[in-house]
């Protein structure tokens, strides 16, 4: 199985692709797409384009998608003023529309899906130990793009690890692709 990780940003969207086959985990490609933060609204065209060939390139060799599960991790804000101010500041509503473009890419490709929360799959590990675990994994990589990159593999890695603590949904037959 491939399991596909994605960490959305505004201007740095993460992807990590993984392949499983019992417990051996092996890194097929991982990386980010990076976008000028000047193009606004264009910016989640060429995220859309950017996933397409990623997906393209990476899995158009299989003879099915059905062994492709893609896992995005969703903001979340809590409702309250803190959250209200987010929004405003920090262009939330950006990162929802590119978690969308994201995911729609999934779905348009065929595979099956996840939505999960940072809370879900981090749960109280920091950053350090996820980035840890992703190099003890992946020693052969060494130049991290940046954060996005390892977290979006601890995504997929999380995903591999921890299948019952997650929704998956499937594109009806027809639907995508």
């Amino acid at each position: 199985m491939y399991i596909v990780g994605i960490d959305p940003s505004i201007n740095h969207t993460g992807y990590g692709i993984i392949r499983t086959e019992g417990k051996v985990v092996e890194h097929i490609r991982s990386g980010v797409i990076k976008l000028d933060y000047k193009l606004d609204h264009a910016r989640y065209g060429l995220i859309a384009g950017a996933m397409e060939d990623i997906f393209e390139n990476t899995f158009s060799s299989l003879p099915i998608l059905a062994d492709i599960l893609t896992v995005v991790e969703m903001p979340t804000f809590e409702n309250s003023a803190r959250g209200r101010d987010l929004v405003k500041k920090k262009g939330l509503t950006k990162l929802c529309i590119a978690t969308g473009v994201s995911l729609g890419t999934a779905v348009l490709n065929g595979s099956s899906f996840a939505l999960v929360t940072a809370k879900q799959w981090k749960g109280t590990v920091g950053k350090p130990l996820i980035k840890l675990r992703v190099e003890q994994l992946f020693p052969h990589i060494h130049s991290w793009q940046r954060e996005d990159e390892w977290e979006a593999l601890g995504i997929a890695l999380w995903a591999n690890a921890n299948p019952d603590k997650f929704k998956v949904y499937s594109v009806p037959e027809g639907e995508g692709k």
